[in-house]
């Protein structure tokens, strides 16, 4: 799988030498260009000061896409979220930002055809496309600075680099879809990260380079338990809302109440599975309230629904420091349709194990009793009424040491 990650892209342009062409003062000379450690050889023109380079061997420098019409003499460059029109013989640029207004720009020197190549003029159209330029004229050297963007091949390097993202709980960021005409941007990302509660995105095609791509925008919103889980992995909780910060501060009295430092994590993960299922009631409304599906609602109002019984698990076991994931799919009772549902997986002593929090919940509910049959359970157990969304060929759970019945000696 081949994905290209941002870096940074440096080129320095160092002209070797330059022989005057006419008396409007263009010189003429061979640069090289260095982009990530990488030397290219290319014609340079110096028209009185202004540097103009062929259009396509610097788009290929700054890993900018392009489209040109030789009929009219029309270039435009895509980089990122930026991008820029010109015509050859004419100082009017076209400057634009995907979702923004664009802008016309004058050139102080117009694009212009040299032995029938375009080129361009180096600074406006690099400081257009969002980069720092610099030069130093003693030493007769340009040099551009700027980050390229995530771009992408194929849907599977798509999911890759949102996965990347999503784990690191990133909010918003672009990624480019090359030879990708959109489709593929809306994906709905909730079905394939469990810790994004929304996804939006919203993208702009376009042709360059022969073949149509796609520039996409991703604003991603997570769940509590998964901004709750980074605040304790970085010790910054500044970022939580009022409502998360209560769940953490609840979950911290819950654990210090059921558990002793000299317990198991089986033991512990057991007496948080009680904990939920002795004071959270299964949300009955007609209508259920939102916060029955969060870990508010299991752990500061005691009624809650199954994802809120599964995150506030997931939340307690990362304070317990048990690995644990919210598994989301369908489910179905005897004799009824197949409904959403979300329960957990966890890792006890390098096994996984499944946990299901609701349904070892009697309903209607019965206060203080607690059930077992869905406490470290195996796929095989849980695949006779519960499909998850995506299969997790890497968690397979399979053993049994750990089951309720088995490691209480009630059954073999």
């Amino acid at each position: 799988m081949k994905f290209k990650r941002a870096t940074k892209a440096f080129l320095a342009l160092f002209l070797t030498c330059a022989v005057a062409l006419s008396a409007r003062s263009i010189f003429a000379a061979q640069a090289k260009v260095m982009v990530n450690g990488t030397l290219v050889e290319l014609q340079t023109e110096n028209d009185q000061g202004r540097i103009l380079v062929p259009y396509d061997t610097l788009t290929k420098a700054l890993s900018a896409k392009v489209d040109y019409d030789p009929s009219n003499g029309t270039i435009w460059i895509y980089r990122g979220p930026r991008y820029a029109g010109m015509q050859t013989g004419h100082k009017s640029m076209t400057a634009g930002r995907f979702g923004e207004d664009e802008t016309s720009v004058t050139l102080e020197t117009a694009p212009r055809l040299i032995g029938g190549v375009p080129y361009v003029p180096l600074r406006a159209v690099a400081e257009t496309l969002g980069l720092t330029v610099g030069w130093d004229g003693n030493a007769g050297m340009a040099s551009i600075d700027g980050e390229t963007s995530i771009a992408v091949t194929s849907m599977d390097e798509l999911l890759t680099e949102v996965g990347i993202k999503a784990t690191n709980l990133s909010r918003e960021f672009d990624i480019e879809l090359v030879g990708m005409a959109g489709d593929e941007a809306g994906t709905n990302i909730c079905d394939y990260y469990p810790a994004v509660a929304k996804s939006e995105a919203k993208w702009w095609v376009y042709e360059a380079d022969g073949v149509k791509n796609c520039f996409v925008k991703y604003k991603l919103d997570y769940f509590m338990y998964a901004n709750i889980g980074k605040a304790m992995k970085t010790g910054d909780f500044s970022g939580l809302s009022q409502e998360e910060q209560a769940v953490y501060k609840e979950a911290q009295r819950v654990i210090s109440s059921v558990t002793t430092p000299e317990m198991t994590y089986y033991e512990k993960e057991k007496a948080a599975h009680d904990y939920l299922v002795a004071n959270t009631k299964y949300d009955m409304s007609a209508e259920v309230p939102e916060i029955s599906h969060t870990p508010y609602g299991a752990l500061i109002n005691h009624v809650a629904v199954c994802n809120g019984y599964s995150d506030a698990f997931k939340v307690l076991m990362d304070i317990i420091g048990v690995p644990c994931d919210v598994v989301y799919g369908m489910a179905r009772l005897p004799g009824a349709a197949a409904v959403a549902h979300s329960w957990n997986r966890v890792m006890l002593d390098g096994e996984y194990y499944l946990v299901d929090v609701t349904w070892d919940d009697p309903t209607p509910d019965r206060a203080g009793q607690v059930a077992y049959e869905y406490l470290n359970v195996t796929d095989e157990k849980m695949s006779k009424d519960r499909k998850p969304s995506v299969v997790n060929t890497r968690k397979k759970s399979v053993s049994t040491k750990y089951n309720y019945f088995v490691y209480e000696g009630i059954t073999s």
